[in-house]
């Protein structure tokens, strides 16, 4: 698990917790350049007046003004005035900030709750702890600012499930909220514990350690993902395969040539060049037939035949034909799709509800999705309206 995996997971989890913001009700609009807020109806809240912005979390957003970054509330007024270099959204009271390649937390007046001059990095927190970098050292601090693990170690990554993978000396292994070993330092590489198992690299084999640190599954294979819904994604000899949680095989056809997580009770298989569908039991729920596949959601899978997208349900039937030159996932009854070079969306139907008209057209959230049009990024609403000061 290297540094920048690390860096790449927070970021993800900062763009999750942004999406997930929606539900604050206020969302980002763009008018002439300036960047405001507007309520679900469209309606003008906040005025378009700052260079960029990010969604409401916990109560207010980041705004940034000529270049430097402060926090509004929902009327639009400030509660800490915009001097931060890069911000990240607050979580649990406190927000990540930046100054002067400095990194630190603040409360919401905007008073630094930080160690040891503020931290060269901070990142998100996740189980009461948050990762910080101190010169090229990383610990752990909790939301009162209590060092909770002393920046000692040589990289870290989050606690899930009670546990978080650090590196010492190029070796990983896996600590407890009280700064104690579950795992000592010894692995080449390691995944994030999931339904109690750590997936670990011994010399160029992976195998499966439980919280104590036991090795229950053998290295043997040549890579090992997390375990989901009880099965994990593994690989041997470029061959891929599931196996249970001791380690028996449960796979098709010599294993599969590729594997992919479950989604509502059924994963995506490739066979050759052919995509399909198993269930948790290794029956074939969908005989690998398509040259490309999703996975389910909503009850559909998109999948490609000869360049062209459709969907398909839980049996194999198409619900929707292939037609479409790309499309996206369904999100809340629509599902974003291509024609010619222009995105609109459809329903479960297969009926255009949203004539294709975008350069670009994401999935729907809270009833909000963003589209690029003649290069502008608005939001629209499910009738296709967009967010704008025009409602």
């Amino acid at each position: 698990m290297k540094k920048i995996l690390l860096f790449l997971i927070v970021i993800l989890l900062v763009v999750i917790l942004l999406m997930a913001n929606y539900k604050d009700s206020l969302v980002p609009i763009q008018v002439n350049e300036k960047w405001g807020f507007a309520n679900m109806g469209g309606e003008i809240v906040i005025n378009p007046q700052f260079d960029l912005v990010n969604p409401f979390f916990e109560g207010v957003a980041a705004v940034n003004v000529k270049g430097n970054w402060g926090y509004i509330e929902k009327t639009g007024e400030f509660v800490i005035e915009p001097q931060f270099n890069t911000v990240y959204p607050f979580s649990g009271g406190l927000a990540s900030v930046e100054v002067d390649n400095k990194w630190g937390y603040i409360d919401k007046i905007g008073k630094w709750v930080s160690i040891i001059n503020q931290s060269d990095d901070a990142y998100v927190f996740s189980e009461g702890l948050a990762l910080i970098m101190v010169g090229n050292k990383y610990g752990y601090i909790d939301s009162k600012n209590n060092v909770a693990v002393q920046p000692k170690l040589d990289g870290g990554s989050q606690f899930i499930e009670g546990l978080a993978a650090v590196e010492v000396d190029d070796k990983w292994g896996y600590i407890d909220k009280t700064d104690n070993y579950a795992a000592n330092p010894q692995f080449n590489n390691v995944f994030d514990f999931s339904e109690g198992l750590g997936s670990v690299e011994v010399g160029d084999k992976w195998g499966y350690i439980n919280k104590k640190g036991e090795m229950v599954i053998e290295p043997q294979f040549d890579m090992a993902y997390p375990f989901s819904g009880g099965l994990a994604v593994v690989e041997v000899d470029d061959k891929w395969g599931y196996i249970d949680k001791i380690g028996k095989w449960v796979s098709i056809i010599n294993q599969p040539d590729d594997a992919y997580v479950f989604s509502e009770g059924l994963a995506l298989i490739m066979v050759g060049n052919k995509y399909g569908y198993i269930d948790s039991k290794n029956n074939v729920a969908i005989q690998p037939k398509f040259d490309g596949g999703a996975q389910f959601i909503e009850g559909l899978a998109s999948v490609e035949v000869d360049n062209k997208w459709g969907y398909i349900d839980n049996t194999g039937n198409y619900v929707i034909t292939p037609q479409f030159d790309n499309v996206f996932d369904f999100s809340e009854g629509l599902g974003s799709v291509e024609v010619g070079y222009k995105y609109g969306y459809i329903n479960k139907k297969g009926e255009m509800v949203i004539e294709p008209q975008f350069d670009m057209a994401y999935p729907f959230l809270e009833g909000i999705a963003s589209v690029n049009s003649k290069g502008k990024w608005i939001y629209i609403n499910q009738k296709g309206e967009e967010l704008d000061s025009k409602k």
